[in-house]
């Protein structure tokens, strides 16, 4: 495995929350950050991304929307993207999971959990 370091991109329109993805990976992971999902969309294209974290309320485009975008598109195959809520319901995770989703965690996950799903979600991509 390269010794370069893997990049996230956070799509969030809650500026604290960002911070506090920051403070969670900034040690570990390159970062990139988007605050709606029209910004998401243009991002993705511009950044080698390894995995997506994903706001699942964002103010412009369903965040399932955006993720059948990105599992639709060639370059983004295989890039986990896991969704963040503060709310999660049966029928959110099961749009979720249509959508491509690979994981749905509340945002008030601990951030050694919400590290640990990311690096077994990124180890899971390189075997």
């Amino acid at each position: 495995m390269s010794s370069q370091r893997r990049c996230i991109l956070c799509v969030d329109d809650n500026h604290c929350y960002r911070r506090y993805i920051e403070f969670v990976f900034s040690d570990s992971y390159d970062l990139v950050f988007a605050a709606s999902g029209e910004e998401c969309i243009e991002t993705y294209r511009e950044e080698l991304i390894d995995i997506v974290l994903i706001d699942s309320a964002l103010p412009d485009i369903s965040a399932t929307e955006i993720c059948e975008i990105l599992k639709d598109d060639p370059i983004m195959t295989g890039v986990p993207v896991i969704f963040l809520t503060e709310y999660i319901s049966s029928s959110e995770r099961i749009c979720v999971y249509r959508s491509g989703g690979d994981d749905y965690l509340s945002k008030e996950v601990s951030p050694n959990e919400l590290h640990a799903v990311v690096d077994i979600a990124l180890e899971e991509l390189a075997a």
